[in-house]
């Protein structure tokens, strides 16, 4: 039977790219990152940790997740998960859900590629 992406996204993963609003996060941030996703749970480990649950449309195109972080910030985004790659688009601020894989200046659009980590 074909996984979920539910499935698909359980585990470790580690960022390879972020770009928030235009700008490239440094690899030492990104180094420093972790998210790991248990359920319909994530944790981020980072300078500024974050937990919450998401939700996925996989029937919608592009992909689309709703994020709520413990905190009751809402994150609109979009997603891919293939393999050991997954990538997401999260609207920050209030911005609308982003409609393409990009952050662009000013949109308040964030991007990020994560590679799953070896168990």
């Amino acid at each position: 039977m074909a996984k979920s992406d539910i499935d698909l996204l359980q585990g470790e993963w580690a960022p390879m790219e972020i770009i928030a609003n235009g700008d490239k996060a440094s690899q030492e941030t990104l180094d420093n990152i972790k998210v790991r996703i248990v359920g319909n749970r994530y944790f981020v480990e980072s300078k500024n940790p974050n937990q919450g649950t998401f939700k996925i449309v996989e029937s919608a195109n592009p992909k689309k997740m709703d994020v709520t972080s413990d905190d009751g910030a809402e994150l609109p985004a979009i997603y891919e998960v293939s393999g050991d790659i997954f990538k997401a688009c999260y609207a920050v601020n209030g911005a609308s859900r982003p409609t393409e894989f990009k952050s662009t200046e000013g949109s308040d659009h964030v991007f990020a590629t994560y590679r799953r980590k070896s168990p």
